[in-house]
This record gives structure tokens, C-alpha cells and sequence, in this order.
């Protein structure tokens, strides 16, 4: 057995715990996420926040909202959960899949973990996803990569940058 990788596994379901249930008033991020989603939840219409704010956002408030209907939990705290289990599930596993030394990257999330999933967490959902497909860049599949730096761009649009990083890394250095 693997202890680093139950250890790790470990602490990131506390992370995802602590980061779901962060009180809404933790700081203005958090705040600011807080009103968009309950406006989303009462129903005002997304082009009113296109400008700001990411579809995936949008979607999640709305997914959360009939996960609310169904189970009786509050549809923000549903938002949260969902943003923190995305946001460090997948900076975990490309950790665990694709690091030499997962400890090591754990350990160096971990300041991430604190700015990130508390402050950003539609960009900490797009930073998961990017450092999944940076595989694909080193294995040049670049379908794949492309499809992954899109998915990422509908939680943060800051990832249109990277649908360049594939042809600079990949151009011959000869």
C-alpha cells in the first residue's frame, strides 16, 4: 500500500470538506460567489453576468439549485462542494498520476489550496484541468489538449491563453 498516496488522498477529502463548508463571510471572494449563485438560484438570467462570470458557473448554481429540491440542502453550499471537489480532485490527480514526487507537489499545493480553493475557485477548477492536459501536450495529442484548455475556458476564461502554449512547446528547437 501506498501510504503518501492514502495520505494525500486523506487530507484532500478534509480540503474539500473545509472548503465547502467556509462561512460565506470568510472573505469578499467568497462573498461576491456567495450573491452570484443565489442570484443564479432565484433565477436571474446568466446574460445579465456573461461579462464576469464563466458558464460553468452559472450551471453549477443551476444544477445545485434542483439538487436542492431533491435533497433539501442549501443549493450555495452544493455550489461550493461541487467547486471544491473539482478544484483539488483534479490538481490531486494530476498529482498522483503524473508527478515523479506527488508528496513533494502535495506539499507545494498546499499555499495554492489556501489562495486558490477560498478566493478562486473557478480558476482553481481551470488550473486542475490545465495541468491534466499539459499531459497531453508532452504525449502530442493535441485534440485532446485542445478539448481540455475548452472545458477549463468555460470555468476561467484566463485559459484561452493556453490554446497557444500547445504549439510553443512543441515547436522544433533546431
Amino acid at each position: 500500500m501506498n501510504y503518501n498516496k492514502v495520505f494525500i488522498l486523506m487530507l484532500a477529502s478534509c480540503f474539500i470538506f473545509i472548503a465547502s463548508i467556509r462561512p460565506y463571510d470568510l472573505n469578499f471572494d467568497t462573498g461576491v460567489y456567495y450573491s452570484i449563485a443565489k442570484d443564479f438560484i432565484n433565477g436571474i438570467n446568466y446574460v445579465d453576468y456573461m461579462h464576469s462570470i464563466e458558464p460553468s458557473y452559472w450551471l453549477i448554481s443551476i444544477f445545485a439549485k434542483y439538487i436542492d429540491i431533491i435533497l433539501n440542502i442549501d443549493p450555495i453550499r452544493i455550489v461550493f462542494f461541487i467547486y471544491a471537489l473539482l478544484g483539488v480532485g483534479l490538481s490531486i490527480y494530476a498529482m498522483l498520476n503524473f508527478s515523479s514526487f506527488p508528496i513533494l507537489s502535495f506539499f507545494i499545493y498546499l499555499p495554492m489550496y489556501l489562495s486558490f480553493e477560498f478566493t478562486a475557485i473557478r480558476n482553481a477548477v481551470g488550473l486542475g484541468i490545465l495541468l491534466i492536459a499539459l499531459n497531453d501536450i508532452k504525449s502530442q495529442k493535441m485534440f485532446s489538449y485542445m478539448v481540455k484548455v475548452t472545458i477549463g475556458f468555460l470555468f476561467h476564461y484566463s485559459l484561452i491563453i493556453f490554446y497557444a502554449f500547445y504549439f510553443f512547446v512543441n515547436i522544433d528547437k533546431t
